[in-house]
């Protein structure tokens, strides 16, 4: 998706990344936070003029269609086989919203330090979950002016890579966090 969001349009890429993404979904339907997020992606792309509508339009009814060879199938299966597009039904949490994030935080840190056995323990200590929220702030605001300066100066390639990014994160947290 980041290859194809160049000032071309790449139908092909665009397409293999759509089944990919139809792929992701039929392994696993955490996957789903992926089509929100492109779809605003693209719009966010538009309404910020980098893209103009037409070609944001495009881009995303040939990834959609990518898409579609993967799900539609699954869903005719899934409407056979359960009776339902949407089979896979769970209870809502019964943890809160703030527990469920302080889980998705200790996740997300656990991803991006590879160290489970120093996070969970600590990241339930309040002092050292305000510690290290305190890090992470202090790591936003260090990244905050590199962040800006590619937007400045990126391409619409870079800026979109960000978008998608962006998003992918918002919608893949809350997917997570409300799950």
């Amino acid at each position: 998706l980041f290859r194809a969001s160049g000032p071309k349009t790449d139908v092909a890429l665009l397409l293999l990344s759509g089944l990919l993404a139809g792929l992701a979904y039929s392994v696993r339907n955490v996957g789903i936070a992926i089509f929100p997020a492109v779809a605003v992606s693209y719009a966010v792309l538009a309404v910020l003029r980098l893209l103009p509508p037409k070609v944001a339009l495009w881009r995303i009814s040939c990834w959609s269609l990518g898409a579609a060879l993967i799900l539609i199938p699954l869903f005719i299966r899934n409407l056979d086989v359960f009776g339902s597009l949407l089979p896979y039904h769970m209870a809502p949490s019964k943890l809160g919203l703030l527990v469920n994030i302080r889980y998705f935080l200790a996740a997300l840190l656990v991803d991006v330090t590879a160290h489970p056995n120093w996070i969970y323990p600590t990241f339930w200590d309040n002092a050292m979950y305000v510690a290290i929220m305190i890090a992470l702030a202090a790591l936003a605001a260090i990244y905050r002016k590199s962040l800006v300066r590619l937007w400045r100066e990126g391409s619409i390639q870079k800026k979109a890579v960000l978008v998608i990014s962006g998003a992918y994160f918002a919608f893949g947290a809350a997917v997570v966090i409300i799950a």
